[in-house]
Order: structure tokens, then C-alpha cells, then sequence
């Protein structure tokens, strides 16, 4: 605990971007919780004391893409931060252009996890939302994110796109649909998958 404490507040005061420090930190307490070196209780105050640090004075200067990462590089089992915060975090963050935010809410909006800002932005009347809106919301968050990132140079969301209007049955989208792939498989889309399907396409 005492060791895992000194490198994170090093990492965090010495490192510029503060974006690398934030990435670190996470990697040495996932690091310490997946050893059990650390308890719950432990692990959840580290993740509270970065936040808390991002949200201070002293990190006044941090971009809204440092909170994003945080709240990133801790989803799975593990959601310390609580739902309507890492949600504000993302968005905004997203909105400012960060590529990983905007990815992440693709993902989450894809799997229907989004939740509209009713329900995690306090600036507005919390209302009850029926399950079939939330869907619809999901939906068109997944659309307009996956854009985003695409067009912020994210290979997978060129990808992704990409497939999607291939499988259209319309014309005019297929071809916009192959024009992303060469822009996946030209940014280097992980496993040669955009660099495969383009191929496949030329034989059909």
C-alpha cells in the first residue's frame, strides 16, 4: 500500500501530460489489486484520491481527457467512480474532441449502457425515461459517436462504420462504406481486419 501510494504521487506530480501520469497510476493500482497487495477499501481510496486530485486546484490545468482516461482504464469489474460522474467525465471530454471518450461511449452506447443526461446531469430535472427511449437514445449516441471517432482518426470506428454501410443495401453507402475501410486499413486497423475485408470485397 505504502509503495503503490509513493509511485502514483510521483507519477502524478512529475509527469507531463498529466494524461501519461493518470495512465500509470491506474496501471500500478490494477497492477496491486490484481496481486491482492491491496484491499477493496484501499483501491477504491487511491482511485478517489486521483480523482480528487484532477478536480483540485493544483489540477486546474488538466484537460477533461485525464478524468476521462481515469474512468476508462477502471471499467470492468472495478467502478470506483461512480455511473453519473464517468458518464459527465466522458462526455465531456468527448466533446472536447478526446478520441478514447469518444470511443468509450460508442462502446457502452453500442451495448446499450449509455443513459440519457437526465439521468446523470444535475443542471437538469431528473424525469423518468421509459426502457424503449433509453433504446433509442443508445442508439443514436452509438451512431453519432462512432461517426466522431471515425472522423478523429480511431481505425476501428472507421472500421465499424465502414461494415455498417457496406451491409446498407444501398448504393451510394457502400461506397462510403469502402472509403472507410481504405481509411482503416491505411491508419493500420489492428489484426489487417479492414485490410481483410477490403479484400474480400474486390473479389466478390
Amino acid at each position: 500500500m505504502r509503495e503503490t501510494s509513493i509511485v502514483c504521487s510521483a507519477s502524478i506530480s512529475g509527469c507531463n501530460p498529466a494524461l501519461k501520469a493518470v495512465a500509470r497510476c491506474i496501471g500500478v493500482i490494477a497492477n496491486a489489486d490484481a496481486t491482492r497487495r491491496i484491499s477493496d477499501q484501499q483501491y477504491d481510496l487511491l482511485i478517489a484520491n486521483i480523482e480528487e486530485f484532477l478536480l483540485s486546484e493544483n489540477g486546474s490545468g488538466i484537460p477533461t481527457s485525464a478524468l476521462a482516461e481515469l474512468v476508462i482504464r477502471e471499467h470492468g469489474e472495478r467502478k470506483s467512480i461512480p455511473l453519473e460522474r464517468g458518464l459527465r467525465y466522458l462526455f465531456e471530454a468527448a466533446e472536447d474532441g478526446y478520441l478514447n471518450a469518444q470511443v468509450e461511449l460508442a462502446l457502452l452506447a453500442s451495448r446499450g449502457e449509455l443513459l440519457p443526461p437526465e439521468y446523470w446531469n444535475h443542471e437538469i430535472d431528473r424525469i423518468e425515461i421509459a426502457p424503449e427511449e433509453v433504446d433509442i437514445f443508445n442508439t443514436a449516441q452509438a451512431t453519432i459517436w462512432w461517426r466522431k471517432a471515425a472522423e478523429n482518426g480511431s481505425a476501428d470506428a472507421q472500421h465499424k462504420i465502414g461494415m455498417d454501410l457496406i451491409h446498407s443495401n444501398d448504393l451510394r453507402q457502400f461506397a462510403e462504406g469502402t472509403a472507410w475501410l481504405y481509411k482503416a486499413a491505411y491508419n493500420d486497423h489492428p489484426s489487417g481486419g479492414a485490410a481483410y475485408d477490403l479484400a474480400y470485397l474486390m473479389e466478390l
